[in-house]
């Protein structure tokens, strides 16, 4: 305030005298050297920063000017607060002091929350120009680095780790990059997001680097993208070309796959335009090519699966922004690897299944149809006397051959393509997971008969029937006349239904062991035992409970029982059940509605034949639909339209 009121004065007497004498008392004593600065160690700043935030001590330099003893609660000095009231006064007596004490321009916040912001931020901040351009006139240092907490992405707030020897911390690899204002660190980075095409400009000729990345390697392009900006991403890319559009951040995501994480469809269209080569138009009819290195789910160079590929990741997640990302080039794209060699292994491996199921279900019913031929021997599995058990045998034999051949398959999936992209496939194609269950069932049963344990092999002959059947799903998703009704399915069984049982299991517990209070000591065969109780209220629950409700007499309090049966009817049967009905309908309805779903389950039916089969036959098929790049850079796929 006391500076602020001698401004007005000086300015009125034209006499600057008295203000900079002011400023000299007033600010000389928190400067270092009497405004010269000194080097304060890094480990120092770090040390502070850590002790703010963790309340414990950690185990180069920086120069400063204004004592770091003698700062605001926020790491700030009097010239920070300046800019930060953003006044007329406040800006021109913040100039004043820069006049007086040239090295304040080099002094940033030293707290946890806005570590590293200096006046140059600040000022891009209050979009003032000519703060900038003053500031850019008395000091040079266009690459600080704002690190604090405020400006990094919510979700990393919390993971952030201090390094001794370095002021930027450490940050968590996973993100989505979302954050109050996540603008990138560098004050380039301040003037792309807030869209100040003048301040942007200015501070590359005044040296910033384009290429400069944060703490999350992201560049200027990543930013833009995350913040939408196609304005300045075209400024930026026009500066930088396309070297800057090949960097990767800490995940591994270029701009462009960027856009395929963040679901971000209009930004992904601009770039694969700005990277599309025109190979001729003939009228209305243009032959355009687009480069597969960000795009295609297979590796050019060596035919390995991709799954930082934008397919890849926008079929790995479940958005309907993602959903409708599929349209378009990458629609073609899947389409072109679907008629080429994916259809092929998809039809292959159905008739493979649906001869092998027929033989699993014959062989399975002849010896069980069987059982009755000897009481005595354990062992009649083993006898070949007659046409049906010769039969029996031969089918047994091909479905042990067949099982073997699918296991052994499996393992070269996993040896070839590692175990991340094996359970990619069982993750997204359950089914497929559930029959290679069946598959070790198979060969697990071979003991069982060797060894006559008839009863064992019964039971796991029956978990492999059932462990075997569901991958008929899967070939069934394949098709558009079923294959919604397959999606809709899954989706109620790990949605509605597990909602549905927790809640049913809760009201099944409480209810079965109030009735097996009310029944116990009458020798009741179902409510007089715990456990039997709540299989007699399951069956209740299926409508069937004619005869137990005459049993009700029976309790040592017929009508709390009835009370309870009337109760249990109302809450489970007529608005439990009712509302899995609603649930499981509105599941159905926004599937229908969806427009593209089906297609996205269609896509990952290729993206699963093509993980199943080896690099080189991928790079083969590859070939087929694409054409080497005129530069030598890979591959390039080829649209007429």
């Amino acid at each position: 305030g006391v500076l602020v009121d001698e401004l007005s004065k000086s300015f009125q007497t034209k006499n600057k005298t008295n203000l900079h004498q002011l400023i000299r008392l007033e600010v000389g004593p928190y400067l270092y050297n009497d405004g010269k600065g000194r080097d304060i160690p890094i480990k120092e700043l770090v040390e502070r920063r850590h002790r703010e935030r963790t309340n414990k001590a950690l185990s180069d330099t920086r120069f400063c000017c204004w004592d770091i003893n003698k700062r605001g609660p926020l790491g700030e000095t009097a010239f920070h607060i300046c800019l930060l009231n953003n006044s007329t006064k406040h800006n021109m007596l913040a100039m004043e002091m820069v006049e007086v004490f040239p090295n304040l321009l080099v002094d940033i916040y030293l707290g946890d929350e806005y570590y590293g912001e200096n006046v140059l931020h600040m000022a891009i901040a209050n979009e003032d120009m000519s703060m900038i351009k003053f500031i850019l006139e008395e000091s040079k240092k266009v690459e600080e680095r704002c690190c604090g907490s405020f400006f990094c992405p919510s979700d990393q707030k919390s993971t952030r780790v201090d390094q001794p020897d370095k002021e930027q911390p450490l940050l968590s690899k996973e993100t989505n990059y979302s954050g109050l204002i996540y603008w990138g660190e560098y004050p380039m980075m301040f003037a792309a997001c807030s869209m100040q095409v003048g301040a942007f400009e200015l501070l590359l000729r005044e040296g910033a680097d384009i290429y400069a990345t944060d703490s999350n390697l992201n560049n200027v392009l990543h930013m833009m993208v995350i913040h939408n900006n196609k304005e300045m991403f075209n400024l930026a890319f026009n500066h930088a070309g396309m070297d800057l559009l090949s960097q990767t951040n800490k995940q591994g995501l270029t701009p462009l796959t960027l856009c395929a994480k963040l679901g971000n469809k209009d930004m992904l269209d601009h770039i694969l335009e700005l990277k599309r080569e025109i190979s001729w138009v003939f009228g209305d009819v243009t032959c355009a090519t687009y480069p597969l290195s960000d795009v295609d789910t297979i590796n050019p160079t060596d035919g390995s699966i991709n799954s930082h590929s934008a397919l890849s990741i926008i079929l790995s997640e479940e958005s309907n922004e993602h959903l409708e990302m599929l349209d378009g080039l990458l629609f073609q794209l899947l389409h072109e690897k679907w008629k080429h060699y994916a259809k092929v292994q998809f039809y292959v491996k159905a008739v493979f299944f649906i001869l092998y199921l027929p033989s699993t279900v014959i062989s399975a019913n002849t010896s069980l149809g069987l059982v009755n031929i000897s009481v005595v021997d354990q062992c009649y599995l083993l006898s070949t006397s007659s046409a049906t058990q010769i039969f029996r045998y031969v089918l047994e034999c091909i479905v042990v051959i067949s099982a073997v051949v699918y296991l052994v398959v499996a393992v070269l999936e996993i040896y070839n393509e590692g175990k991340e992209t094996f359970w990619w496939t069982i993750y997204n194609t359950p089914m497929k997971g559930s029959f290679l269950i069946s598959c070790v069932l198979v060969l697990l049963i071979i003991p069982c008969r060797f060894t006559c344990h008839l009863l064992s092999e019964n039971v796991i002959l029956t978990l492999c029937i059932c462990t075997c059947i569901p991958y008929l799903l899967f070939f069934c998703r394949g098709f558009k006349l079923v294959g919604p009704f397959i999606v809709a399915i899954y989706n109620m069984i790990m949605g509605d239904l597990l909602r549905f049982l927790i809640l049913y299991s809760i009201f099944l517990m409480g209810f079965s062991q109030a009735m097996y209070i009310v029944f116990r000591g009458t020798g009741h065969p179902l409510f007089s035992h715990p456990f039997q109780s709540i299989m007699g209220m399951f069956i209740i629950t299926l409508g069937e409970f004619s005869d137990l409700y005459l049993d009700f007499e029976q309790a040592r309090h017929p009508a709390a029982a009835k009370v309870l049966f009337v109760i249990y009817m109302v809450i489970v049967t007529v608005l439990l059940i009712n509302m899995l009905i609603a649930m499981m309908g509105n599941t159905f309805n926004k599937i229908a509605a969806t427009r593209w779903e089906w297609q996205r389950q269609w896509a990952k039916i290729v993206l699963v034949m093509e993980r199943s089969v080896s690099a080189e036959h991928r790079i083969k098929k590859q070939r087929i639909y694409s054409q080497p790049d005129s530069k030598g850079n890979g591959r390039r796929f080829v649209v007429r339209n």
